[in-house]
């Protein structure tokens, strides 16, 4: 008798954490991005891209330069949801810049080692493909910057720098790595129409 109301009270519990208020939008929020595995498929033909990512997620495109990078001429950027706080959201981008025809991925690479060489910065390197193409990621935390962490990966396709950014506080990385994963993984570049 004992066994089956323990049982009872736990199918209780269990069922309760099941359904959430509507009121509770930041737990549910929290809750909807943990149980979904659901993925939208960002697709812009002009530019060649077709990205999965998280169903909850929202994304922004921005065509042209901006003072910071004069050579980029497209950018769209995915947010995670924003009934979480700042420090709970993940923001990637994927930028497509022009660059010279000399640049060789290793050069990109290094001009980024470079402009990261800072000690409060721990910076690991790796090669990689990105849609099938040859790769560099760089992986670094940010001690200096409330602890971001920041995965960057870069491929060079036709006179086009691709790079595909991620930045989050690292305990929002680790909860977010599955989805950042499923993103990398599914990104791909064909020629631009």
């Amino acid at each position: 008798m004992v066994l089956i109301h323990r049982i009872i009270i736990l199918v209780c519990i269990f069922s309760s954490l099941l359904v959430i208020p509507p009121s509770t939008q930041n737990i549910q929020g929290i809750f909807h991005s943990e149980l979904t595995e659901e993925f939208k498929i960002y697709e812009n033909p002009l530019y060649g891209i077709n990205i999965k990512y998280p169903g909850d997620w929202r994304y922004y495109e921005k065509n042209g330069p901006e003072n910071f990078s004069p050579d980029r001429i497209f950018q769209v950027s995915f947010l995670s949801p924003p009934n979480k706080v700042l420090s709970d959201m993940v923001f990637v981008w994927f930028n497509v810049e022009k660059i010279k025809d000399s640049l060789s991925l290793d050069d990109r690479k290094n001009i980024l080692l470079k402009n990261l060489n800072n000690s409060s910065i721990d910076v690991k390197v790796q090669s990689t493909k990105l849609s099938g193409i040859n790769a560099f990621m760089i992986d670094y935390k940010n001690e200096a910057v409330e602890l971001q962490r920041h995965i960057g990966i870069e491929t060079i396709r036709n006179g086009l720098l691709y790079s595909l950014d991620f930045t989050a506080q690292p305990d929002t990385f680790e909860k977010n790595l599955d989805s950042i994963e499923t993103m990398i993984n599914s990104t791909k570049i064909s020629t631009i129409a």
